[in-house]
């Protein structure tokens, strides 16, 4: 590394390229094959104003959409935002309650008590129906092949052999090969299940005690669909928000939900981006969060509770361990790391760290050497930013140069909102891998690099 850069290898830029990436731009015509072929049509039917049968107007001015515009209406081309109306928080809530009453009342009612079910419409039909869980048909990846859904977070045991995997929309998995055979954890679990804007078995983060493999941490609500929401859908708790913190003390057998302290932003409706469990105290957690950095506190002598340390969109947050010391590494979105050895009083880490044009940033340390650490940015519209390291807490960011295309643009976008991830090998800190947007292979897989500083 160079005094005031890093740069990766020669040998790794060469070797360690598994796809070529070009970074053209995807065609809007063939949009439907990423992310906006599902997002944009559900937001457009859930938004589009409903009309009165045989009106011809729109009841409020129609704008056309500004150049570059990220939403274009296919109900009715060529219109934009104006045609989307604005919502309540309580919309997906009444939403769902005005459909379990319309339900409830569809139910056909016996003609007196003890009477069996109704014979089925077509004799010799399917009697029954699946209500889940199962798998999303037509999944996104290479001839739409049923998938089982996003994972969101992993939790691996010393050994490698205990896996624990946090769903975005399915809750808690199990594997105690190594990940050869799985488990569900949570089918039983479901605090609130008329809550359709808080769900119990939405996962944005999960740890685990490496000192008691059977102790995991779950954060619910998945952080990475927060930017999305932000700014496409304003003043509506979409369906990835979650309950708060979730812990099990036998591997997942049952769970108890943890409480947020009084005075703090309620966690609950928020959602969460990564968990970090301090290795000489296991009661101390530390929660990146939608609403702020969070500290898992005593709240009596055997319950705890969860207080705001910082406010703010948190999308990061790690833990090294090394000479009876603890450390903490936290980001903010858009603002820049901070350091903590409690938990509880941050700072500023180091010096020169970017700060124009900020968006989500990603940390990157090894658990046992709090002195290398590795900040991932994207820039506010979701590009790379860059990759900066920090050698010695009370050093200075230093730009790695030469990074692979980890976030192809199009038209200057890209996902790293979305999917922006970093790890450094336990090994050697001079060895990265990057996670991030898609490679230019239908349907747009993602993409992991690995790089050597």
């Amino acid at each position: 590394m160079s005094s005031d850069r890093a740069d990766l290898s020669k040998e790794s830029r060469s070797a360690l390229k598994p796809i070529k990436l070009t970074g053209k731009q995807i065609d809007v015509a063939k949009r439907d094959e990423g992310p906006q072929g599902w997002f944009l049509p559900v937001v457009e039917s859930a938004y589009t104003r409903l009309l009165p049968s045989g009106a011809a107007a729109m009841p409020s001015p129609r704008v056309k959409p500004a150049a570059g515009d990220a939403f274009e209406s296919s109900l009715q081309p060529g219109e934009g935002e104006s045609v989307l109306a604005q919502v309540g928080y309580t919309v997906w809530r009444e939403l769902l309650a005005e459909y379990k009453r319309r339900k409830a009342a569809a139910v056909p009612r016996p003609a007196h008590a003890g009477a069996g079910p109704a014979a089925p419409s077509v004799p010799g039909g399917r009697n029954w129906l699946p209500l889940g869980p199962t798998v999303v048909l037509d999944g996104q990846i290479v001839g739409s092949q049923p998938v089982g859904g996003r994972v969101s977070g992993l939790a691996v045991s010393p050994n490698g052999q205990i896996v624990y995997a946090a769903s975005a929309n399915g809750g808690v998995f199990r594997s105690d090969d190594g990940g050869t055979t799985w488990i569900s954890l949570m089918d039983g679990f479901d605090v609130d299940p008329t809550n359709f804007a808080s769900t119990s078995l939405v996962c944005g983060a999960i740890a685990i005690d490496p000192a008691d493999l059977a102790r995991v941490y779950v954060g619910t609500g998945e952080g990475d669909t927060h930017q999305i929401f932000r700014s496409r859908i304003v003043n509506a708790l979409p369906a990835y928000r979650g309950i708060g913190p979730i812990r099990t003390d036998n591997g997942g057998a049952t769970w108890e939900t943890e409480p947020t302290a009084t005075g703090s932003p309620e966690l609950a409706g928020e959602a969460f981006f990564a968990l970090a469990v301090d290795p000489r105290n296991r009661e101390n957690v530390l929660g990146a969060t939608t609403k702020g950095l969070y500290q898992r506190v005593p709240k009596t002598s055997v319950q705890f509770e969860w207080v705001i340390r910082q406010p703010g969109v948190h999308s990061s947050v790690v833990v090294a361990s090394v000479g009876g010391m603890t450390h903490f590494f936290a980001a903010e979105w858009g603002k820049g790391v901070f350091h903590s050895t409690d938990g509880d009083t941050w700072t500023p880490l180091g010096t020169g760290f970017p700060t124009n044009n900020m968006g989500r940033i990603a940390i990157g340390v090894q658990t046992d050497n709090p002195d290398v650490v590795y900040a991932f940015v994207a820039n506010t519209h979701g590009a790379v930013h860059g990759v900066y390291r920090l050698d010695a807490m009370t050093g200075s960011w230093k730009q790695v140069n030469n990074l692979p295309n980890v976030l192809p643009t199009d038209n200057g976008r890209s996902q790293g909102d979305y999917d922006l991830a970093i790890a450094v090998d336990p090994m050697d800190a001079n060895l990265i891998y990057l996670g991030g947007s898609y490679a230019d292979i239908a349907p747009f897989p993602g993409s992991v690099w690995r790089c050597v500083v």
